[in-house]
């Protein structure tokens, strides 16, 4: 009896440490983002054209993008560098995102020369003419970018509408929220990128 209980001993120590092996071995040959040699995640060709990985996270370089406006000018985000950006993922069939819109055009307008504020519309799930409706409905005046194939959406993980992504000068997101800003929690957003 004393031998079996020995036994089942071992093989139990045995058991734990090829488990913590497995485990370890998993995490040696599991991908990891290295900021030094991680490419862009929108790189063409998927060149490496980044020192710093590209993810829609805080404290990581903003994914680049090229989207049309409402006019049909072409808007690069990387053409932005040297100034703070705000991002504003947004539909207009999306009732937390009409909810926020007047704060946002007003928070817009009190910072327009320290910010530059940017809707990106899902307009892969949207109507464009409701588009031009929605913002001349709420005065919008910052520009309107249109997702049409939902790439940027996919890119920058909007989940969920609306999510707010605060950039500064060099092209890193300072902060990211998912989901109805309150006004005070957009001015809270806006003042952090503003010490950046």
């Amino acid at each position: 009896m004393e031998q079996k209980k020995s036994i089942r001993w071992y093989a139990g120590i045995l058991f734990i440490g090829m488990l913590v092996l497995a485990v370890v071995a998993g995490m040696e040959n599991s991908p990891r983002i290295d900021k030094q040699t991680a490419s862009s995640a929108n790189s063409p060709g998927g060149k490496q054209t980044a020192d710093v990985a590209s993810l829609p996270r805080p404290g990581y370089m903003a994914p680049d993008f090229t989207l049309q406006d409402l006019n049909g000018n072409q808007v690069k985000l990387s053409d932005l560098k040297g100034k703070k950006v705000l991002l504003n993922f947004w539909a207009s069939w999306c009732p937390p995102c009409k909810a926020e819109t007047p704060d946002l055009v007003e928070m817009s307008e009190k910072y327009k020369d320290q910010v530059a504020f940017y809707g990106v519309n899902l307009t892969v799930t949207d109507v464009e003419e409701g588009v031009k409706q929605f913002a001349a409905d709420y005065r919008i005046r910052y520009p309107i970018l249109m997702d049409r194939d939902g790439r940027v959406a996919n890119l920058y993980q909007a989940n969920a509408i609306p999510m707010t992504v605060t950039i500064d000068r060099n092209g890193f997101i300072v902060d990211r929220r998912d989901g109805q800003l309150s006004k005070s929690a957009m001015e809270n957003m806006i003042k952090k990128l503003l010490e950046r």
